[in-house]
C-alpha cells in the first residue's frame, strides 16, 4: 500500500492531536480488509508550507507520521520537505515524481537515513548527524529540507570527512532552532 494524505487532518490542532492513533488504525483496517496482516504499508510525511495562518497542526501531523513508521512495520515512510512546492503547501509535478521514485528506492534499497544528532558546532553552526551515515555529495550540490523557527539567512553544506550536515544560521538570528527533516 502506498499512501499520502494529512494536509486536512493538519488544518486544526484537534484533528492534529489524534492523527496518530487515527493512522494507525487505518493501517490495521486495511490491512484487515485486505486479510493480509503483514501487507507493507508505505506513506509520504507531508511536506513544508509556507503560509504564516491556518494548519495549526502542520508540525503535530509531520511528527506522528515520524514516529508511526516504528508502529506499523511492515512498511515506512517517505520525507518530502525538500521537495518543491506548485501552492503553498502541494508539491508541484516534478516532486511528485520524485516522490514516486523515493517510494520506489525505500520498497527496494530499505530505509533512508535517520537523524541521529543535532548539536551546536560553536556559535551559529548546527551538526547534523545521520545513521547510517550520508553518502558524500558534490560540494556544488544545494541542501534543503530544512526549516528555523522563523525567517533566517542560513546556509548548509556537507561535512564530507564526517557525513554531517552543517547548517550555517546568518547573523543576528537567536539561537532558538529547530531542525525538520
Amino acid at each position: 500500500v502506498l499512501w499520502y494524505q494529512g494536509e486536512t487532518d493538519a488544518e486544526k490542532v484537534e484533528t492534529a492531536a489524534v492523527y496518530g492513533d487515527r493512522f494507525e488504525s487505518l493501517v490495521r483496517a486495511i490491512r484487515s480488509g485486505l486479510a493480509q496482516p503483514d501487507v507493507p504499508f508505505y506513506y509520504a510525511q507531508l511536506s513544508r508550507y509556507v503560509i504564516d495562518k491556518g494548519y495549526e497542526g502542520w508540525d503535530a501531523v509531520r511528527e506522528a507520521q515520524r514516529l508511526a513508521e516504528h508502529r506499523i512495520q511492515p512498511g515506512g515512510m517517505i520525507a518530502t520537505n525538500d521537495l518543491t512546492l506548485t501552492d503553498p503547501i502541494h508539491l508541484d509535478r516534478a516532486a511528485l515524481e520524485t516522490v514516486g521514485r523515493r517510494f520506489s528506492a525505500r520498497i527496494l534499497d530499505g530505509p533512508a537515513p535517520k537523524l541521529k544528532s543535532v548539536r551546536w558546532d560553536g556559535a551559529s553552526r548546527l551538526r547534523l548527524s545521520f545513521e547510517p551515515r550520508l553518502a558524500p555529495i558534490a560540494a556544488s550540490t544545494r541542501i534543503h529540507g530544512f526549516e528555523l523557527n522563523r525567517p533566517a539567512v542560513f546556509d548548509t553544506r556537507m561535512d564530507t570527512a564526517t557525513g554531517d550536515i552543517l547548517l550555517s544560521i546568518g547573523p543576528g538570528v537567536a539561537p532558538n532552532v529547530q531542525s525538520l527533516f
